[in-house]
């Protein structure tokens, strides 16, 4: 059964089924309240959700992702897996039926790049639950780039959560070679999380030197 088959499973709510637009995150910006869509995992997860009730914590590879808008601009990001009942307090939600996933991942990545600091976390956190290319190199990206030391380090978390082939050599190249200390002791951490050969060989190695 698709994520949210018929109606989300949502309590307080005045719901709105509404069609992708094109432009994702600009038919975010301009809703009010809550907005959400489908999000695919790369694999299979059990997600503590931001639910009202019924969430067991069974697996699931895929889950409903929300935004709060207020006045034009994303000030919360919530997730839901498919046994989960999301209140919203009252406050409209909108269901874009079809937004896809190219776009979805499209949309977390401008919305790291762009948002407010804890929205941008989020965002990257959320990230690290993709496999491709694209997510990966957002998320490297934000490593280097994001101003906020606490963004820098959840993007390094979100690179531990990428699928062990994209993650363990991302990982390695910056416990080795990135120009801050907490970035390069945050990589080495995760990477003594993971049981691969390629990540204990690693951090072997740079404790030899």
């Amino acid at each position: 059964m698709p994520l949210f088959a018929g109606e989300p499973n949502v309590k307080n709510a005045q719901l709105e089924h509404v069609r992708a637009s094109g432009d994702l995150v600009s038919q975010i910006a301009a809703s009010r309240g809550w907005v959400g869509h489908m999000l695919p995992l790369a694999e299979p997860r059990s997600i503590s959700c931001n639910c009202d009730s019924g969430c067991d914590g069974d697996e699931t590879d895929e889950l409903g992702l929300l935004y709060h808008v207020e006045n034009g601009e994303i000030d919360a990001i919530r997730v839901a897996a498919p046994d989960c009942r999301f209140n919203a307090h009252g406050e409209h939600v909108a269901w874009i039926d079809d937004a896809g996933e190219r776009a979805a991942i499209d949309a977390l990545i401008d919305i790291a790049k762009h948002g407010r600091k804890n929205v941008r976390t989020k965002a990257l956190f959320w990230l690290g639950m993709q496999a491709g290319a694209k997510a990966a190199q957002a998320l490297r990206n934000a490593v280097d780039d994001d101003p906020e030391s606490e963004v820098k380090t959840r993007a390094v978390f979100g690179i531990s959560q990428l699928p062990d082939d994209q993650s363990i050599p991302l990982l390695v190249e910056l416990m080795k070679t990135h120009r801050s200390r907490e970035v390069r002791r945050k990589a080495a951490f995760w990477l003594s999380q993971k049981s691969d050969p390629r990540a204990v060989s690693a951090i072997e190695e740079m404790l030899m030197k």
